[in-house]
């Protein structure tokens, strides 16, 4: 974290219906970490795992 300011993180990632779907980033060093998701209208999303090193 900076400061108060927590740095985007962007990585293209995939929509496919019915299967989950993997997202890697770059590595950051960081004190915490804050995630934030937009499901797609009329439909359910969600985070099943996360792993942090």
């Amino acid at each position: 974290m900076n400061g108060a300011v927590y740095p985007t993180v962007s990585n293209p990632y995939g929509t496919e219906k019915d299967k989950y779907n993997v997202v890697e980033f770059e590595t950051v060093k960081t004190q915490s970490v804050k995630i934030e998701i937009q499901s797609q209208k009329d439909f359910a999303g969600g985070i099943h795992e996360i792993k942090l090193k």
